[in-house]
């Protein structure tokens, strides 16, 4: 991937994931992501089909604006595992257990 498709393709992602675009529920429509990026409107709508077609986007077929899909969620939940804070907090729970000769927990909401 040429620099600069690279640097398009990443503002389109951002555009989808960012806190005004699709991850919320107004959406992000396909004029915004083409302004957002700078890509031609066919580069875009590839994109897009794309991930459409692997369930990482959808499109709301009343208003035709773009919401990250399911498989966007299972991405986020395999990255939690990886870099969530229960993964990061076992060492100092398993060490703070041990000094206090008790059973440490961490629950976040």
């Amino acid at each position: 991937m040429t620099p600069s498709l690279y640097t398009a393709a990443r503002l389109v992602a951002q555009r989808l994931l960012g806190s005004e675009g699709g991850g919320t529920d107004r959406g992000v429509g396909h004029g915004e992501l083409v302004a957002a990026s700078g890509l031609r409107k066919p580069t875009v709508h590839r994109l897009l089909t794309a991930l459409l077609h692997n369930g990482f986007v959808e499109q709301n077929p009343r208003t035709q604006r773009y919401h990250l899909g399911p498989e966007s969620h299972v991405l986020g939940v395999l990255a939690a595992r990886r870099f969530g804070i229960h993964r990061l907090s076992l060492p100092s729970l398993a060490k703070l257990g041990r000094l206090s000769s008790d059973a440490a927990f961490l629950t976040a909401r």
